[in-house]
């Protein structure tokens, strides 16, 4: 078949059974690749044909026949239904790749059997037998036609036809363990009328199902595939659907409680789980949402009390719900007792350690108790109250000493207990136990000292003092350390590695302290140390000081203290003989006070000063020479009717020199820094000035009495005063000629020099100054030997240096020799000869005579032969 193509179809109806049949339908449901075109029976009108398009998914031929009466040849046809289709022209058939299109016809039958009564339905067409003459197995199955010419007809008359769309992602629900199984066709619709949802194992191929079940009797997770269509063998694109089934979180296990009305225990006995959420519910309808907090009862309230608890957790599905409850009872005519026991440590770490307990007996209900008993088992103390009166509470104190077992042991276990019995001898009893366990820190931990000190003095704000931890110097320890500040909490923690002592700065305040070992065990030190807030020093002085010099500051204080003051220049001001300051300067001060004790904190202030200054006082000093025995200091204008005071001024004070108050002049015998004041009737300074006063130890200039120059030859001589001279002054003949401190005369004459040193001291020199070019000596021609008057005597004129003399007999023998390395002019020469040789007279006779000289200008050597005589 083509598409657009109509087939005919013959059905025969026989009746092969024992009776006939009554009540006989037929149904042939149409494919969705064929359209109806026409229906018609044999005979004629035996039985009504219609066609119900509503009918299956293409509509269906319906074939009420009525009667179908036993044949006397069972081969013989009762009726016939020829029935013509039409292969459809819907190119959403042919244009789908996804569509397996086909041309299968088949039907069923339904009736009533008319002797027996016996109803059938749903039996199935057949084609015939497996072997011919009506023999053998009946063939079963729709007749389906070969298609042809499906892609040639696509091709000319579905060119704009588009496949299948995807039914989209599909999210699908988790499912949980346990619950009822799902059919996932309740969960999933087709997107248009006339489609089914088919789902598939595979995503390509395979058998499609209408309906899927998911399996939650197991968790895990599966893929399967889902699409829509008209049929199973033509569905849209196949769309993977995840299939997750988690695990149920357990249920909660809980308890059932009865309590006492005003009873403490106000919440639910559920048992928690170390990784499951815990949910509170009002009821159990699931869709209620857990309670924010868990609740609590009011255990005023008498009555049942119940909520539902579940568990949760991330991955898995939350538990059933199961439901616990509290029943609240009057018990307050029931007797009963309690005891309750405390230590105030939690842990002990050495011998002699002591656990003190505090147990607290109380009889909570509204009968009084009799012959009650307290006994502690570890310390063996008892206690007796005969009569214990309702609602009545007492409290019992005993002490344990740690011993060595206990620290063996690890841990102290103490049980105590309390019994007694009602009016009508009804015993009641309870029991307490708690256990105290050791912390055994490493050698030498619990041997430390603590030392507190105050908060340092600081520049800045922020001052901190110290809390010292001191192990023993053979133990260094490891850890850390908290310190807690009792004012507000605030907690200084650190560690400390290998230190035999620990430093803690902090800022003030009580603190509690707790040290750490290695092994994280805590020893809580006992008490509190308080560390002293810094306290300064007080004093007061003025802001501002506005007045006329000198004026003198003096702090006041309650204290002993130490002040320094800074002027506005920097430079120190020291305390005067009446503990004040002397304020010269106009500026900003600053005084800072310390505490002699050295206990409170040194503060500075600062205050501004303006204060008038006093003139410059000019002084004329006379000149204090060296051969002085003092010298005068003297006031350059007259006083006019205000206070002289003098003073001797020195390093750290200065000295009044009373004795010249008044004068305007002041007789100086020692050299120093001298000052004088001028004071008005206000005693304000309107003057001051100082002199230094320094004694001149200059000395004569060094010159000498003559000078020798050559014109001819231009050799002159310069001359020197000296440094120690302010002024020279040259004059030849009366008559000033250089101020210079050297001079260069060109003229031979009688010259004069006057010298003036810094402090005025003057010295006068006079000197000659001769024409003289040669260097000459002149000695005797004749000596008496052994007559002083009458040695051989040599004398050089004033160019003459570096004389030597030789004096040979009339052998050539050296006789005699001298040097004189600065012979002076005109004046004998130290070398003397006095006739003698070897201690013995020379005889009489002539002798030779050489003398070398050298010229002082230009150092020529000069050698001069003579002859002396000796005279017997």
């Amino acid at each position: 078949m083509e598409p657009g193509q109509e087939i005919t179809y013959t059905l025969d109806i026989k009746n092969l059974g024992t009776e006939a049949s009554l009540e006989n339908k037929i149904v042939i449901p149409l494919p969705i690749t064929a359209t109806f075109v026409s229906a018609n029976s044999l005979p004629q009108d035996h039985g009504a044909v219609t066609f119900d398009p509503d009918l299956g998914i293409a509509g269906a031929i319906v074939w009420e026949i009525g009667e179908i009466p036993l044949q006397e040849d069972s081969n013989d046809t009762a009726a016939t239904l020829e029935y013509t289709l039409k292969l459809t022209e819907d190119c959403f058939y042919w244009a789908n790749n996804s569509c397996e299109v086909t041309m299968a016809i088949d039907g069923s039958m339904s009736g009533l059997g008319s002797i027996s009564g016996s109803s059938y339905s749903n039996i199935p067409f057949f084609q015939g037998f497996t072997d011919d003459a009506c023999v053998g197995e009946a063939i079963y199955g729709p007749i389906e036609i070969p298609i042809v010419g499906k892609a040639e007809f696509a091709a000319t008359h579905c060119i704009d036809q588009v496949d299948f769309p995807s039914i989209g992602p599909i999210q699908l629900p988790d499912f949980c363990q346990g619950d009822a199984p799902i059919e996932l066709g309740s969960l999933i619709s087709p997107s248009q009328e006339g489609f089914s949802i088919y789902f598939f194992t595979e995503e390509e191929g395979g058998e499609g199902f209408t309906n899927y079940q998911v399996n939650t009797s197991l968790s895990g997770s599966e893929q399967i595939w889902v699409a829509e269509g008209p049929q199973e063998t033509c569905t849209g694109i196949r769309t993977p659907l995840s299939i997750n089934v988690l695990m149920r979180a357990p249920t909660p296990i809980v308890k059932d409680l009865i309590i006492c009305q005003l009873s403490e225990t106000n919440t639910f006995s559920v048992q928690e789980h170390l990784y499951y959420q815990l949910n509170y519910y009002l009821d159990n309808d699931p869709q209620s949402i857990a309670l924010a907090n868990v609740p609590q009862i009011n255990t005023e309230e008498v009555g049942v009390h119940k909520v539902w608890v579940s568990y949760s957790l991330d991955g898995k599905c939350e538990s059933h719900r199961t439901p616990v409850q509290i029943t609240v009872e009057d018990c307050s005519y029931r007797p009963s007792i309690q005891i309750e026991k405390y230590a105030d440590v939690e842990n002990y770490s050495q011998i002699n350690d002591t656990i003190n307990y505090t147990l607290v007996v109380t009889n909570p209900r509204k009968v009084p108790l009799f012959n009650v008993t307290i006994y502690d088992e570890l310390t063996s103390a008892s206690w007796d109250i005969p009569y214990f009166e309702v609602l009545e509470s007492e409290t019992f104190t005993t002490s344990y000493v740690i011993n060595n077992n206990d620290l063996s042991y690890g841990a102290v276990q103490n049980f105590a207990y309390a019994t007694g019995q009602s009016q009508n001898g009804e015993f009641i009893q309870d029991m307490a136990f708690l256990e105290v366990e050791a912390l055994i820190f490493p050698d030498g931990f619990l041997d430390h000292e603590i030392s507190v000190s105050p908060e340092a003095c600081t520049n800045d704000d922020i001052a901190l003092g110290t809390i010292e931890i001191q192990f023993p110097s053979h133990t260094p320890q490891t850890g850390t350390y908290i310190l807690k500040r009792k004012a507000d909490g605030q907690e200084y923690s650190g560690e400390f590695q290998n230190r035999i002592r620990v430093q803690i700065a902090v800022p003030h305040g009580e603190y509690s302290l707790s040290i750490t070992d290695e092994q994280e065990n805590t020893f809580n030190v006992k008490g509190l140390f308080l560390v002293d807030k810094r306290k300064f020093v007080d004093f007061t002085i003025p802001e501002e000081i506005t007045t006329c010099y000198p004026h003198m500051l003096t702090p006041k204080s309650t204290m002993a203290l130490t002040y320094r003051l800074k002027a506005p220049s920097g430079a120190t001001v020291w305390q005067n003989s009446q503990e004040g300051f002397d304020l010269s300067e106009s500026g900003l001060y600053h005084m800072s006070a310390t505490d002699k004790e050295g206990i409170l904190c040194s503060v500075e202030k600062s205050f501004y000063a303006e204060i008038s200054q006093p003139q410059n006082t000019e002084l004329d000093l006379a000149p204090f020479c060296r051969e002085d025995v003092f010298t005068t200091l003297s006031l350059q204008q007259d006083p006019d009717n205000l206070k002289v005071n003098w003073y001797r001024v020195r390093s750290q004070d200065a000295i009044h020199l009373s004795d010249y108050d008044n004068n305007p002049t002041l007789t100086v015998q020692e050299a120093g820094l001298y000052e004088v004041t001028l004071t008005n009737e206000d005693g304000c300074m309107v003057g001051r000035g100082q002199m230094e006063v320094v004694q001149s130890f200059s000395e004569m200039p060094p010159l000498q009495a003559l000078y020798s120059i050559c014109l001819d030859r231009n050799l002159l001589v310069l001359i020197d005063a000296g440094n120690n001279f302010s002024m020279s002054q040259w004059l030849l003949d009366g008559i000033t000629i250089s101020t210079g401190s050297t001079f260069s005369p060109t003229h031979p004459g009688n010259y004069s020099l006057l010298a003036i040193d810094e402090q005025g001291c003057e010295f006068f020199v006079d000197f000659e100054v001769e024409d003289v070019c040669n260097a000459m000596v002149s000695y005797p021609t004749a000596i008496l030997p052994g007559d002083s008057q009458r040695p051989f005597l040599i004398y050089p004129n004033n160019l003459a240096t570096e004389m030597e003399v030789f004096i040979h007999n009339r052998w050539g023998e050296m006789i005699f020799y001298c040097e004189d390395k600065n012979p002076q002019a005109n004046q004998p020469s130290t070398c003397i000869w006095d006739g003698f040789y070897n201690n013995q007279k020379i005889p009489g006779g002539n002798y030779s005579v050489i003398i070398q000289y050298k010229n002082k200008k230009d150092k020529l050597l000069t050698t001069e032969k003579g002859m002396i005589t000796v005279i017997e």
